[in-house]
């Protein structure tokens, strides 16, 4: 017997549960950090849910952590608000 249980991130699927190749879990992943930080502010929950897509799916790999590196920068940087608790 399989047990499967479909896991979303405010709306966006994991690829696990759509059973995608980990390049669209990539893909997926970077295209949920650009519309969650497209207003220029990443909210704590907004954070959160990137979190849980980098530890979700079936590409948990140097990629997604390549990417989650890139917006920790962006938010050094200032590029990005990150609001406060």
């Amino acid at each position: 017997m399989v047990i499967s249980r479909e896991t979303t991130v405010k709306g966006w699927m994991t690829a696990e549960s759509q059973g995608e190749h980990p390049y669209e879990d990539l893909k997926n992943f970077q295209r949920l950090i650009d519309h969650l930080t497209a207003d220029g502010r990443l909210a704590r929950q907004d954070e959160d849910a990137i979190r849980a897509a980098l530890v979700e799916g079936s590409a948990y790999s140097s990629e997604k952590c390549g990417l989650f590196r890139q917006l920790q920068e962006r938010v050094w940087r200032a590029e990005l608000h990150l609001e406060p608790w």
